[in-house]
């Protein structure tokens, strides 16, 4: 939610999002979707198939070179990589936005484009609206696994070592 509002998506804007399959990466889809964006997902190879199962509609490339170049007003970022960053700066118009979360010291190639990093928290209102559209089904919660309050290291060594899909969660009561 911070990201779409810090750069302003609006309907029909051509977007390039990259790390869909995580937790923030699945609620930013939903919700670029939700504004009527045109949004292509950059997936790892061996993200893919899980991100096609759950965003049946989406297009997902594996391959940065099947992205158009100047062709994306933004690049929106929640995984972190410099290389994908640096090549993805191609895809953007004159003009055009890379906004990262996970890597703020992301320095652009280009200069006639802007750099955008913020990480920060979002406000209890944004929370708010957030649970609001998961308890109407506007928004849906990928669940990658559930463990119990007492495993608590091993969900930390499972997030560490496993790649990223949907969120890890820890029960607190039955």
């Amino acid at each position: 939610m911070m990201m779409v509002k810090s750069v302003g998506v609006q309907k029909n804007d051509d977007v390039l999002l990259i790390g869909a399959s995580g937790g923030i990466g699945s609620y930013l889809y939903q919700m670029l979707i939700s504004l009527e964006a045109n949004v292509i997902i950059l997936s790892s190879e061996r993200s893919r198939n899980y991100t096609q199962m759950i965003f049946p509609d989406a297009k997902v490339v594996t391959k940065i070179k099947d992205v158009d170049n100047k062709s994306i007003k933004f690049v929106l970022d929640t995984a972190g990589n410099e290389s994908l960053l640096n090549q993805s700066e191609s895809k953007l118009l004159d003009g055009g936005t890379l906004f990262t979360s996970a890597l703020p010291t992301y320095h652009k190639l280009r200069l006639d484009i802007h750099s955008v990093f913020n990480n920060l928290p979002i406000s209890p209102k944004q929370y708010k609206k957030i649970i609001e559209m998961l308890s109407k089904g506007t928004l849906k919660a990928q669940i990658n696994k559930v463990f119990e309050m007492n495993d608590v290291k091993l969900a930390q060594h499972y997030e560490d070592e496993t790649a990223s899909r949907g969120r890890i969660v820890l029960k607190i009561n039955d």
